[in-house]
């Protein structure tokens, strides 16, 4: 195992670039490490990857179920604000990645507003939540 001068802390940069070198330089002892998290953690490693493609899955199952709904949200959106001059958006009644839950891009979880209502809005939960 090589080590690596370890520069004086200034800051994240450094330390991404002294940990880039120790990589570079310890390829092996990293690769070993690598390795053996892996078997002794062989669960959760497989639990997590398949999380993730659970998730993608169901994403786009619920995006192509109802992307004919949704996409009509987006035009009627696109109407108003050529009929009226005043930006309207699609906006998420739950927020997609809100502080206390997360909201589904599906066609009953959103609205039109107007771009002001939108951004006076934020990413803030409904009112009936903390009611």
């Amino acid at each position: 195992m090589i080590e690596v001068e370890k520069p004086v802390w200034r800051g994240p940069a450094f330390k991404r670039e002294y940990d880039r070198q120790y990589r570079e330089y310890n390829k092996e002892e990293v690769l070993r490490r690598q390795r053996d998290w892996y078997d002794r953690n062989r669960g959760k490693k497989i639990a997590s990857v398949r999380s993730r493609q659970d998730h993608k899955i169901n994403k786009a199952q619920l995006d192509r179920k109802y992307s004919a709904e949704i996409q009509k949200f987006y035009t009627e959106a696109r109407r108003l604000t050529d009929q009226t001059g005043v930006v309207h958006t699609v906006d998420h009644v739950w927020p997609l990645n809100g502080k206390h839950s997360c909201g589904l891009h599906v066609p009953w979880n959103m609205q039109i507003l107007t771009q002001a209502a939108n951004d006076s809005k934020g990413n803030n939960e409904p009112e009936v939540w903390w009611e």
